[in-house]
């Protein structure tokens, strides 16, 4: 209704209009755009503690470490840290060995 009001010049007669429906979608892309990084953030921040929750469980942080070198064969280990807000659903490889040498350091003794 609002856009109707706005710019009445749409050729869109109402909600039910299926003319309107390119619009809906043109906002609903420019809100997935906008959302993007809040939503690949919370990704990042729960695949760090399932990686953590891995360490523990396995105590394996070399196996890990050399997991997430493998990965780089197929995604960029060390993006930008704006490419990697923007795009990344998931720790980059380079923080994810950080993090895994971080636990090792911190529970010595008790790696395999």
């Amino acid at each position: 209704a609002w856009v109707l009001r706005r710019w009445p010049g749409t050729g869109i007669t109402g909600i039910s209009d299926p003319a309107g429906l390119p619009l809906l979608l043109l906002l609903l892309s420019l809100f997935a755009f906008v959302a993007a990084p809040v939503v690949n953030s919370f990704g990042r921040s729960r695949e760090l503690q399932a990686d953590d929750f891995g360490l523990d469980a396995s105590r394996e942080p070399d196996a890990a470490a050399t997991t997430f070198l493998k990965l780089g064969e197929y995604r960029d280990l060390d993006p930008s840290p704006l490419v990697e807000t923007l795009f990344f659903d998931h720790p980059s490889g380079e923080h994810r060995i950080r993090n895994a040498m971080q636990w090792k350091q911190a529970h010595p003794g008790t790696a395999h």
